[in-house]
């Protein structure tokens, strides 16, 4: 099955990376690139198999896994504070 990729505006989704190194703010006014949040989906919530006489078994997932990426302005002082943390 094809991977879903969704991109967002920093205008619709507020995110903040909490760790170690502090908290930074990753929405509106965080000086970042035009392509925004992507959000990839990584696996299949569903998977199938044949049998030996031809019937198929499907096969649900819990797991939702996503591949989250931030895009930021070389010059983004936020970008400055993610290289830091």
């Amino acid at each position: 099955m094809a991977q879903q990729v969704f991109t967002y505006s920093f205008k619709d989704v507020h995110a903040t990376l909490a760790g170690p190194g502090g908290t930074i703010s990753l929405g509106n006014g965080a000086n970042v690139a035009e392509e925004g949040i992507s959000c990839e989906q990584i696996e299949d919530k569903t998977s199938w198999q044949v049998g030996a006489d031809g019937s198929v078994a499907y096969s649900l997932h819990a797991a939702e896994i996503f591949r989250v990426t931030v895009r930021l302005l070389k010059t983004s002082p936020t970008n400055q504070q993610l290289s830091q943390m």
